[in-house]
C-alpha cells in the first residue's frame, strides 16, 4: 500500500491488482483441441510470456508459470470439445456473413475477446472495427 500525498488517503497500486488478475485468469488449465499442435504451442508460448512480464515485478509469478496451462484434447475423445467445434463452426459462419451482432443474436452466451458480450457492445465493436477498417 502506498499513501496518495494530495489527501493523505491509503491506496493500493493499480499494477499489483492488474497483475494478480492477469495471473488468476492464466492459471487454471485450458482445454483445446489437439488437431494444430503449432497453434497450441503459440498459445502456450505466449502465455509464458505474460508470465515471464509478470515475474519481472514478483518471482512467484515465474514459478506459476511452470504449471500446465494448455493441455491438448482429442475431440472424438470428448463430447464437450466436439460441442464445441460445432458451436464454433456455427459461429464462424454467422460471423462471416453478420458480423459480431449476428452471433450475438443465434447465441445465448456469448464470449468475445474473452469478455461476454451483449447485442449492445457487439454494436460498440463492430464500431470501432468500421473506423478501422
Amino acid at each position: 500500500m502506498a499513501q496518495d500525498d494530495r489527501n493523505g488517503i491509503l491506496r493500493f497500486p493499480d499494477g499489483d491488482f492488474l497483475r494478480r488478475k492477469m495471473a488468476a485468469e492464466l492459471l487454471p488449465v485450458h482445454a483445446f483441441d489437439a488437431g494444430n499442435q503449432k497453434q497450441l504451442d503459440l498459445l502456450d508460448e505466449k502465455r509464458s510470456e505474460v508470465f515471464r512480464e509478470l515475474a519481472a515485478h514478483d518471482h512467484v509469478y515465474g514459478l506459476m508459470r511452470k504449471r500446465p496451462g494448455i493441455v491438448p484434447v482429442e475431440s472424438r475423445e470428448s463430447f464437450y470439445v466436439q460441442a464445441a467445434d460445432i458451436a464454433a463452426g456455427i459461429a464462424s459462419q454467422i460471423y462471416a456473413a453478420h458480423g459480431l451482432i449476428g452471433v450475438v443474436e443465434k447465441f445465448e452466451y456469448t464470449t468475445y475477446n474473452g469478455v461476454r458480450v451483449s447485442r449492445s457492445d457487439a454494436e460498440e465493436e463492430m464500431r470501432k472495427l468500421s473506423v478501422i477498417d
